[in-house]
């Protein structure tokens, strides 16, 4: 029994497990579940709804708009309710989201039921940041981060495998609206568990204006924001296109098209635990500089890709993308101030997609006017700038 105890107090330590971290790692899980059953088919089932391609653009620019704002607000709501209580508000967005995208009889409600449904991570992002801070010290926040990366992929890989036989299966409408009811029951899982776990705490500092975090980041942070924009951009140009490219001009099944996103979260999966633990022994740079690299080079393969195997290359170089994940949050949070950290992580979030927001919009006209792959072709070279700015901006910096 000791020798067992043992074990598993080494394996929680090494994983940088507690009951803190350990309850915002089931609520990740759970809410990630439910919501990747489903959301990589979105804008087919929208389509299927009646919109247009151009509202598919309004759909994800609206959603980072959304976004950016609610960003900033969890980073308030949690500096002012604390993490449990900012969660646990958090949780309760995406349950009125699920009513409206399973009863929508048209594209306008699936839209607004979607967007709210994915309020949860820009609402609860801070809150985690600020949890994972307090309850870790600097030198295992990697190693947190890389565990919460794994519990973020993980639904990823099963649901929309899961989605898209359920898809294939019996229709996007339907399968969609079938699959809601175990996102609902998902939903209420991570309530009840961080109601019951999640210790109460105590509101952080007094707020701060968010402009003036954003100005008093350190000079290492705001050139990775730039470099970031930009890489966004060009994913965001393309993002939630991939869906309808790989359905409805390579004319994949739901099934084919869930299991390639299956296999890009399970390649970004299996970096996350060696990564996590030798950026807490070593220097970070590296793995997000591979990061902006793969942003740049998945639609080029996509762009190129003449059948399964081509296909799956572009898909596994998506999944490596997020080799630097836990890294460059790990390097966020210990570079942000203490007394106002989840303010700061929500101003740092919200600035990106406020200015990547337009993308999708943009996308959707190139899309109409030149077809998706010049689409590609864009989204790749403005991929290449981010990683380009990240590169000049790191040679710049190593004494940081």
């Amino acid at each position: 029994m000791d020798e067992s105890g043992s074990a598993w107090r080494r394996g929680a330590d090494f994983l940088a497990l507690n009951p803190a971290t350990a309850t915002l790692l089931l609520a990740v899980l759970c809410v990630g579940l439910g919501e990747e059953l489903w959301s990589p088919f979105v804008p087919k089932y929208l389509r299927a709804l009646g919109a247009s391609l151009l509202l598919v653009g309004l759909y994800s620019a609206g959603r980072n708009l959304v976004e950016a704002f609610l960003y900033l607000g969890g980073g308030i709501l949690s500096q002012s309710l604390g993490v449990r209580t900012s969660l646990v508000t958090a949780g309760l967005v995406p349950l009125l989201g699920y009513a409206l995208l399973g009863t929508a009889a048209g594209p306008a409600l699936g839209i607004a039921g979607a967007i709210l449904v994915t309020l949860w991570e820009p609402l609860s992002v801070p809150a985690v940041f600020a949890g994972v801070a307090q309850a870790l010290g600097p030198q295992r926040r990697t190693m947190a981060f890389a565990l919460q990366s794994i519990q973020k992929r993980v639904p990823k890989i099963v649901g929309p495998a899961i989605g898209g036989l359920v898809l294939t299966g019996i229709g996007v409408v339907q399968g969609v609206r079938a699959l809601l009811l175990v996102s609902i029951a998902l939903a209420l899982l991570a309530l009840a568990a961080q109601l019951r776990f999640l210790p109460k705490g105590r509101p952080a500092a007094a707020q701060t204006a968010s402009l003036g975090l954003l100005r008093g980041m350190p000079p290492v942070l705001r050139r990775l924001l730039l470099a970031e924009i930009f890489a966004r951009w060009g994913d965001w140009l393309q993002r939630d296109f991939i869906v309808l490219y790989c359905l409805d001009h390579l004319e994949l099944t739901p099934a084919s098209y869930g299991g390639l996103v299956a296999l890009q979260m399970t390649v970004a999966l299996i970096t996350y635990l060696p990564v996590g633990w030798w950026v807490d022994r070593n220097q970070p740079r590296p793995f997000i500089g591979l990061t902006f690299i793969c942003f740049a080079l998945f639609p080029l393969l996509l762009y190129a890709a003449q059948g399964p195997a081509g296909l799956i290359l572009a898909f596994v170089i998506y999944g490596l993308r997020e080799i630097g994940e836990p890294a460059r949050k790990a390097m966020i949070i210990n570079l942000m101030p203490e007394s106002h950290r989840a303010q700061a992580v929500g101003a740092y979030w919200a600035a990106r997609s406020f200015c990547f927001f337009p993308a999708p919009l943009l996308g959707a006209w190139v899309w109409t006017a030149f077809g998706p792959r010049p689409l590609l072709l864009l989204s790749a070279a403005v991929c290449a700038a981010g990683a380009a700015l990240f590169f000049s901006f790191s040679l710049r910096t190593r004494g940081d």
